[in-house]
């Protein structure tokens, strides 16, 4: 952009054009990626001293030659503006162990870390929040301390956002992007009119850009209701079913950032029409079909197609559990799908499976877990643990699939375990044990000892109906 240009864009256009300006999200198809320079001492990210607001971000990875570098937690030193309430008192702990940053809310919130030894990284990958709250980190700031003590910008989400953003725009649609000095609230309702049809016309053209380039267009999709409209209005849907299927096929099996848009898609036939969309122009980029899960896009059909497959890790893993002494049952869509349809769910993507833990409380299971956790490193495993939730995933890291397995903490005859939008609830004992078999796919499979009682539980007396948005992710309102 020509120097000063910038300036003629006054909070009211960006807003106009933009109205997602400083976007990125919570997966690897849409972090946000901060070069670094080689002589840092010390990195700061925060919100402007004018911004009162929670500083929330999922995690922060520093990164050397695209690959995470983990240093020690004696060689950083961290600190930050406040701890959210309830939050462990750890600042340090987003760097070493994927934990989040929580700030309460607060003017200019911030958190800094400081390299106490040299370490060999050349950029800091920053993952937003899932949710639609992650629009309270689109004024992030990010700077960095040299050896010399002098503090540098290194982003600055508004303005570099902006400034990198506007030449794309202008390339891929030849939408000229200059504001006027007058009438420049008519002028940015045009413009940005002129660049969604230019998008929506040659999504061909779009798979060409990069993964970052697709995140920065996602910056036209409105994220929170406006003009009194709960949702988006037809276009805007359709601006964001044509960014998402380009996600999707740009980087092959991404979740896509369809949750950090939840605020806007607020019922079922909105995520009904969003699906018919996303496949129209699937369709023409030559993708599968597609469905819209609780964790995002999925092919159609993805998990029943490898059925064979996700069943024999489900039987080589629930060998590993036995040894442990935890045997591995059928759980929540996995159950649904056995004992309603004799089969996967077409719309899930990955097996639910449940096992006991003797343990009062999440504290009491915490070393538990942890042990279990390193056995299956040991037999070479792979492990992801959910930062705000007992579950971990079991992966196979030569094929790829995952199992996502769940504790239920046993105590005396009630057990404790993720229910309703994963709260923590007790059901008794004896819906799940003693452990049961049932067939799917001509294999015996391990159930709770009553799977029905365990559904109606989970799902409601409603369960034995079909309704892939049931307990979604964000609220629906119908």
């Amino acid at each position: 952009m020509a120097p000063g240009s910038l300036d003629r864009w006054d909070a009211r256009t960006r807003a106009t054009v933009f109205p997602s300006l400083g976007f990125f999200g919570a997966k690897n198809v849409d972090r946000l990626e901060v070069p670094l320079p080689p002589d840092l001492t010390a990195v700061r990210l925060e919100l402007p001293a004018s911004v009162t607001e929670v500083l929330s971000l999922k995690a922060l990875e520093l990164v050397r030659e695209n690959r995470v570098v983990r240093p020690p937690a004696a060689s950083l030193r961290a600190t930050t503006s406040s701890f959210a309430k309830g939050r462990p008192r750890d600042a340090v702990a987003p760097l070493i162990s994927n934990a989040p940053i929580n700030t309460r809310r607060e003017a200019g919130p911030w958190w800094q870390v400081e390299l106490m030894e040299q370490v060999e990284v050349d950029a800091l990958r920053v993952y937003n929040r899932r949710d639609g709250l992650g629009r309270r980190a689109r004024s992030l700031l990010v700077r960095g301390r040299a050896a010399d003590g002098t503090w540098r910008p290194l982003h600055d989400a508004q303005r570099d956002g902006l400034a990198t953003l506007v030449p794309l725009v202008e390339r891929v649609t030849g939408v000229p992007l200059q504001p006027r000095l007058l009438g420049r609230g008519s002028w940015a309702s045009r413009v940005r009119q002129a660049v969604v049809e230019g998008l929506l016309d040659a999504p061909e053209e779009l798979t060409t850009l990069s993964r970052d380039e697709i995140r920065l267009l996602l910056a036209l999709v409105p994220s929170e209701a406006r003009g009194g409209r709960p949702g988006l209005d037809d276009v805007d849907r359709r601006l964001l079913a044509t960014l998402l299927a380009v996600q999707r096929v740009v980087v092959p099996r991404t979740a896509t950032s369809i949750r950090s848009f939840g605020d806007v898609l607020p019922d079922r036939p909105t995520l009904r029409a969003l699906t018919r969309e996303i496949n129209e122009v699937g369709e023409r980029l030559g993708a599968a079909p597609m469905s819209i899960t609780r964790h995002g896009l999925t092919d159609v059909g993805s998990l029943r197609a490898d059925t064979e497959g996700h069943l024999d890790l489900v039987e080589r893993v629930a060998g590993v559990f036995d040894e442990l002494g935890h045997p591995l049952v059928l759980a929540y869509g996995s159950l649904l799908g056995m004992v309603r349809e004799g089969a996967f769910l077409e719309h899930d993507d990955d097996v639910d499976l449940l096992f006991g833990v003797d343990a009062p409380d999440r504290e009491a299971a915490r070393p538990v877990l942890e042990q279990m956790k390193a056995e299956l490193r040991v037999r070479g495993f792979g492990i992801w643990s959910n930062p705000s939730g007992l579950n971990f995933h079991v992966n196979d890291t030569a094929t790829g699939r995952h199992l996502d397995v769940f504790p239920y903490l046993v105590d005396g005859d009630v057990a404790t375990l993720h229910m309703t939008s994963m709260r923590l609830e007790t059901i008794d004992v004896a819906i799940l044990e003693p452990h049961a078999r049932r067939e799917m796919h001509g294999r015996l499979l391990p159930v709770p000892h009553d799977p029905e009682r365990f559904l109606e539980a989970r799902y409601g007396a409603g369960w034995t109906v079909e309704d892939p948005f049931h307990d979604w992710t964000w609220p629906l309102s119908s």
